[in-house]
């Protein structure tokens, strides 16, 4: 990755786009590679390449554009906007983003980044997932939780449940690996 005040330029192995995955995927996939660059402090806008090349058609659904904006619409249902990833901390830790969730929830967990322990389990409440804007939409809200954790390197995640299923796995989730100095 290399930026400068015209924007940031990241380059991928074709390996990372060998799946096929559908448009609406290889959507969200794009828009995930640009949040990621800009929660980092990447400047915007942002450039993806393929072994260097630009206009790639990436996961056999998308072609490449020259350049990207975050795109609200496309982001996931849990996206952490208040921490990059790497960053330092003080604890109380507040993390913080936008989200939807079905039954207005999202599952919050701090897990130690060496042993993979979860060391703190909380949830927060946000949009249900099944109510729509005027463009058919998920509506999204802003969250926010404070998490207190002892000095350490954790992963902190937020995460959308399958609740259409058993439970036990994620559909959507977002996570950042956060030192607590």
């Amino acid at each position: 990755m290399s930026g400068d005040a015209s924007g940031t330029v990241v380059d991928l192995p074709a390996a990372a786009f060998e799946l096929g995955v559908g448009s609406a995927y290889a959507e969200l996939g794009v828009q995930q590679v640009v949040n990621t660059v800009l929660s980092n402090g990447g400047p915007a806008p942002v450039t993806i390449t393929v072994d260097g090349q630009a206009g790639a058609e990436v996961w056999g659904a998308v072609t490449l554009e020259p350049a990207y904006e975050l795109d609200e619409q496309v982001w996931t249902s849990a996206s952490i906007t208040s921490l990059p990833d790497g960053a330092t901390a003080g604890s109380p830790v507040t993390l913080s983003g936008v989200g939807f969730g079905f039954e207005g929830e999202l599952d919050v967990l701090a897990l130690d980044e060496e042993t993979g322990e979860v060391v703190e389990e909380t949830f927060v409440a946000v949009s249900e997932g099944a109510r729509l804007d005027d463009e058919g939409r998920p509506l999204r809200s802003d969250y926010a939780v404070e998490l207190r954790l002892d000095p350490g390197t954790y992963r902190l995640v937020v995460a959308d449940r399958d609740e259409n299923g058993d439970g036990s796995t994620w559909v959507s989730y977002d996570d950042k690996v956060v030192t607590i100095g």
